[in-house]
């Protein structure tokens, strides 16, 4: 083993896997069989007996300080108000590794990794019983975002051979990793018919649609083709304030409360989570709305407005909900007539509308698609026939029929498309990761970059990735 690593070789003992991303921090090893657990609830309605990662957090840290003590606490994940109760919450701010998708703050970081080799070692006797003095044995599998500076590399590097004495570390984005395992879903399936229109091929474009930045990247043969890859501004995160500050300015209420920093955020996002989806056709649906509200009688309209509205339109347009968390804040929101719920997602397909000068997903992954048709052969099929959605905001309602209709309408006539939803958008990433640290991804090397700590010493932080 250790003249595997001397030569670079990639070892095939058990691995630490890490999904670093911006909104979750999932990690486990590479072989394990234990589900989800987290500080928050976490969504697996299609792969509940797949392999999952041993501990799933937000990627956010808080240091805030004792009234009563002068103590300071640290907090890694999202913290409950209760957990705040005799701490000053408000002069401690949250803080996040990631500016835009990129890791740029990585003491922070080091307090999440903390925390997470901690519990995944847990059963190991905690990180002290990985290797001795804090040291980690297994070489660790970890995910970056799209297009990653070359500094940012090199410093969660320098983190993981230094800190923690990893013996290896390999280095691969997220989306890819998402789009391998799907892809080895597909071929391992023995339904003919799944494979032929819900499953991905080797040729295809992943969509991520994650909590800082949507990436594509497109997929060549099995491989991931880096160089026309694209990160777009609209994220989930962009799209949960846009909604946040809607809500204020719509009905003259602060949602954020003082016991909690992010109170308003996460209202926000669980409004945007449990109400909003994609309009099949916005436009169509905006002018209905208005029709109907312009037919409600002024008297039904002044005295009742949530009831009244809801019992004259049999339903209403938008449909009833259920999101009680809402009410308590607005109690005078109609889900029915609340164009929010689908204003809020229409930012993908119109950026205009949140402010964001950025062409929409769909004309990007026409343009993408252009630019790979030039190298392909003419037995591959197009790229276009295989569009894979992954990331959280690919989970509302109506995005996959939504995206295939743009599409349909900017292609040439005939070209074959299929939009296909991930068989989990919030694990498959580090599901992806997993296998291809146990070799089940064809092509892998493709996937990552691989470095054991012997080229870290002889070449340093600086150089280690300048040829990669």
């Amino acid at each position: 083993r250790e003249r595997e690593r001397e030569r670079g070789v990639m070892s095939d003992e058990r691995k630490i896997v890490i999904d670093n991303g911006s909104h979750y921090c999932r990690a486990g090893w590479s072989d394990t069989s234990s589900s989800a657990s987290s500080t928050t609830t976490t969504t697996t309605t299609k792969a509940s007996s797949e392999d999952g990662p041993r501990v799933c957090v937000r990627n956010l840290v808080i240091k805030p300080r004792s009234r009563e003590t002068n103590e300071v606490f640290t907090l890694v994940g999202q913290v409950p108000a209760q957990a705040l109760v005799g701490l000053d919450a408000a002069r401690a701010p949250v803080k996040s590794p990631f500016e835009s998708n990129v890791v740029v703050n990585f003491e922070t970081l080091e307090t999440v990794f903390d925390y997470v080799f901690d519990k995944v070692l847990l059963g190991e006797g905690g990180v002290e019983g990985g290797g001795g003095e804090g040291m980690i044995e297994n070489e660790v599998v970890l995910t970056e975002c799209v297009l990653n500076p070359q500094a940012s590399r090199q410093n969660a590097a320098e983190l993981l051979f230094e800190t923690y004495g990893c013996p290896g570390v390999h280095l691969g984005p997220d989306c890819t990793f998402a789009y391998g395992y799907n892809l080895l879903r597909a071929g391992n399936s023995k339904n003919a018919e799944f494979d032929a229109k819900k499953g991905v091929k080797p040729t295809g474009i992943v969509l991520s649609m994650g909590h800082s930045s949507t990436s594509l990247v497109p997929f060549v043969g099995g491989a991931p083709c880096f160089e026309h890859s694209l990160r777009m501004r609209l994220s989930g995160v962009g799209v949960t304030s846009y909604l946040q500050n809607v809500l204020e300015l719509k009905y003259s209420k602060h949602l954020s409360r003082k016991d909690h920093p992010l109170s308003g955020f996460n209202l926000a996002e669980t409004i945007k989570s449990k109400m909003c989806f994609v309009a099949s056709d916005y436009h169509a649906k905006l002018r209905s709305i208005q029709a109907r509200l312009l037919e409600v009688p002024s008297s039904l309209s002044s005295s009742s407005p949530r009831n009244g509205l809801a019992e004259s339109f049999n339903g209403g347009l938008l449909g009833d909900c259920s999101c009680p968390e809402v009410l308590e804040m607005i109690p005078e929101l109609d889900f029915n007539t609340a164009v929010e719920r689908i204003q809020v997602p229409e930012v993908y397909f119109q950026p205009s509308l949140a402010g964001v000068d950025q062409m929409s997903v769909a004309e990007a992954l026409v343009a993408l698609s252009d630019a790979v048709t030039g190298k392909l052969s003419l037995q591959e099929h197009e790229p276009l026939e295989s569009v894979l959605l992954v990331g959280g905001s690919s989970k509302f309602r109506g995005m996959s029929d939504r995206l295939h209709e743009e599409m349909r309408s900017q292609c040439r006539v005939g070209t074959p498309l299929n939009v296909v939803d991930a068989w989990d958008p919030d694990l498959d990433a580090w599901r992806g990761a997993a296998a291809y640290a146990n070799g089940s991804l064809k092509q892998k090397e493709a996937f990552a970059t691989y470095v054991n700590k012997r080229e870290y010493e002889e070449l340093g932080p600086n150089r280690i990735f300048v040829a990669t």
